[in-house]
């Protein structure tokens, strides 16, 4: 789990995960949580047949490198974003990362707030040494979330920035 002032986030079990894609209101009846009426992005469900479901991992925690954290706002006890890794610690100690805040819910400074969280985090996991990101050059919303929480921008390449922050 990663608690912010805001927000918290967690990571899902399998069977969550299947939940959450699946059947979101029972998703939010089984965190106590309110109807967010939210829709899954193309991204965050191509995201999870292709790469989550095949190489989710549940003997270790490597397995919170695998999956969709949920994210949702402790006032409102609504979800507000989800987000992940892009698989464990490379042999430098590099991590990547991919966000997206629910359409209803931006504006409203959780992206920043939760990345912030996730450097945090990554702060408290020594194999960890780097943390990484990519934009869509056109994406400046996503530019300001990096740059808010000091990521630098790095090679641009195919319409993508590489963006990174060193622990």
């Amino acid at each position: 789990m990663i608690e912010t002032q805001r927000l918290v986030s967690l990571p899902l079990g399998q069977q969550e995960l299947r939940t959450y894609i699946n059947h979101l209101p029972d998703f939010e009846a089984d965190h106590d949580l309110q109807p967010s009426h939210h829709q899954h992005t193309d991204d965050l469900l191509w995201m999870v047949s292709t790469i989550t479901e095949p190489t989710f991992k549940f003997s270790s925690n490597v397995s919170l490198y695998y999956t969709i954290w949920v994210v949702y706002d402790k006032a409102t006890q609504q979800l507000v974003a989800d987000w992940g890794f892009k698989g464990p610690p490379d042999p430098n100690g590099s991590i990547e990362i991919g966000y997206g805040t629910h359409p209803g819910q931006r504006g409203r400074g959780y992206m920043t707030e939760i990345v912030g969280g996730i450097v945090a985090w990554a702060r408290q996991h020594p194999p960890i040494r780097q943390v990484r990101a990519e934009t869509e050059v056109t994406n400046l919303v996503s530019q300001a979330v990096l740059r808010r929480n000091q990521f630098v921008a790095g090679a641009e390449h195919d319409g993508l920035i590489s963006w990174s922050y060193t622990i």
